[in-house]
């Protein structure tokens, strides 16, 4: 979560709400890297976005007043196919990587697949 992307993320999602106390955080679109796709590591990846997902969601529990549902712990978390090409070549990383987000509805997070 220290990563400078994570970083990123967190400083632009809570500067546009603080930018406007009417500004509203109403989901998440997430595109996973398809490096997680080749790399060996892989099988990480389910365990270290529910960590990401925690994460995120108690750095801005501050802002809470301003998340979808009144929490950011209801803040959807739509999470974005990747291409046939990356199904296809790396078919047993595909299914771990985007297995993950299967099934996650209770949670907050919605696979949309292609």
């Amino acid at each position: 979560m220290g990563k400078p992307l994570y970083q990123d993320l967190i400083s632009r999602t809570k500067a546009a709400l603080q930018k406007n106390p009417k500004n509203v955080l109403l989901a998440v679109c997430w595109m996973q890297g398809e490096f997680d796709m080749s790399a060996a590591t892989h099988v990480q990846q389910p365990a270290l976005f529910t960590a990401m997902l925690a994460q995120f969601r108690a750095d801005l529990s501050v802002f809470n007043a301003q998340c979808h549902g009144g929490s950011a712990a209801d803040v959807p978390w739509v999470c974005g196919d990747t291409t046939y090409y990356w199904k296809n070549t790396y078919a047993t990383q595909y299914d771990t990587v985007y297995g993950g987000y299967k099934n996650r509805e209770s949670e907050g997070v919605i696979l949309c697949p292609s």
